[in-house]
């Protein structure tokens, strides 16, 4: 499972998806995480003309494209149609740092997960 999460200072989740610097990539495998990795966005800024920022959703599109899942902070600038045709789940959070969100994430999938039955 490859986990990507947005960020301008690769510490915090960035506020916009699309005018985001790099993401981190987290590849987690039997309850670890076994790698981390920096995909750099090589876009100048948000406050480019249409076609620009056009040019610049696809780049990032490439840069998650073997992502399992996405951890944002809004949605709202970031294309779900897109991510969800190419079966990346969106995670919304409040954290603001990476790693706090995706270990707070991924223990949930594992709470959900565990069918533990406990007997008095």
């Amino acid at each position: 499972m490859k986990i990507a999460v947005p960020s301008n200072d690769k510490l915090n989740i960035s506020n916009h998806f699309f005018c985001t610097k790099s993401f981190k990539i987290f590849t987690l495998e039997k309850g670890s995480i076994v790698n981390e990795e920096y995909r750099y966005n090589n876009f100048s800024g948000c406050n480019s003309a249409e076609k620009d920022i056009k040019k610049n959703q696809e780049m990032i599109y490439d840069l998650i494209r073997d992502c399992n899942t996405l951890i944002v902070r809004d949605i709202k600038d970031c294309h779900n149609e897109y991510l969800q045709n190419q079966n990346i789940e969106i995670v919304i959070t409040d954290e603001k740092i990476i790693t706090t969100a995706v270990l707070n994430y991924y223990g949930e999938i594992i709470r959900q997960e565990s069918n533990t039955c406990c007997c008095p």
